[in-house]
């Protein structure tokens, strides 16, 4: 009875519903806004007995302040805790490893009672990669198959996409040259590579079959379709590569949201449940 009297003085209590256009108006009686936002109101608070007389709230409660709880958070029945840290070094994953196998074993034999869980960015990365790369080896089956079909051989799809690996060294001299960490988005970077050195080799083989159907021999029809298809080749990475270069450069968050950029959110605290460290 105490903690709802208590309740109805700070929170109010709904003592009529006056009906307006659009909706009822609920009428509440409570404390003044002052009253309301004073500690002292609670030390001059009366509560109310049942045969009616009025005694002081801390006569029949203690009443310490201590810092409160605004929401519960629960994961699988358990509660769930959460604080962010914002890192910018150069090594994300030599400092997660590090916190994995310093901190986390003492730190965990201190409180036998919470549990650790990776959760959140990092389980949301690696959702994602594990799609790109899902999508990306379907890409390439699908990108053999219709090459195989139009040029009527099987060994021809493997030359054209033996340049992929090229647009990876590629990618991963870019990261190293401009210092950025791998990410997520890197592996986007590196299907739409992939697609411009597949393009370029394409037009190669094309060169050279068309080259190899008017009687050319191997070598010569190598060397001639390389002079003729090389400043189309040249071009069209160099556009690309043109085409780019503002959201690399860019300042502002649209474009700085694609490139790939080094972060880390984790979570560390001491709390009686499962705690979600998030990467």
């Amino acid at each position: 009875m105490a903690s709802k009297q208590v309740r109805q003085a700070f929170f109010g209590q709904e003592v009529q519903r006056l009906p307006r256009e659009g909706g009822d108006v609920k009428v509440r009686v409570r404390y003044s806004r002052t009253e309301r936002e004073a500690l002292d109101s609670l030390y001059k608070i009366k509560i109310r007995m049942r045969d009616g007389r009025e005694i002081p709230l801390i006569s029949i409660v203690d009443l310490e302040i201590k810092p409160g709880i605004n929401r519960i958070l629960r994961r699988d029945g358990k509660k769930i805790v959460w604080v962010w840290a914002e890192y910018n070094g150069t090594n994300k994953q030599a400092l997660i490893s590090k916190i994995k196998q310093e901190f986390f074993p003492g730190w965990l034999k201190r409180n036998p009672e919470i549990s650790t869980d990776g959760f959140g960015r990092n389980q949301d990365e690696e959702a994602f990669i594990n799609t790109v790369i899902y999508y990306e080896g379907l890409a390439l089956i699908i990108t053999y198959m219709l090459m195989a079909i139009a040029f009527k051989s099987y060994m021809q799809p493997f030359l054209i996409m033996s340049a992929i690996p090229f647009a990876f060294l590629g990618s991963v001299l870019g990261h190293w040259g401009h210092q950025i960490y791998y990410g997520a988005f890197s592996m986007l970077g590196i299907l739409a590579a992939s697609g411009v050195v597949v393009n370029d080799n394409l037009v190669l083989i094309d060169c050279l079959n068309k080259l190899r159907a008017k009687g050319y021999q191997p070598a010569v029809a190598a060397l001639e379709a390389g002079r003729l298809r090389f400043r189309p080749i040249l071009l069209t990475s160099i556009t690309t590569f043109i085409g780019l270069i503002p959201m690399l450069s860019g300042d502002n968050e649209q474009s700085k949201f694609l490139v790939p950029c080094l972060y880390l959110c984790a979570t560390d605290i001491k709390a009686k449940s499962k705690v979600l460290f998030n990467w």
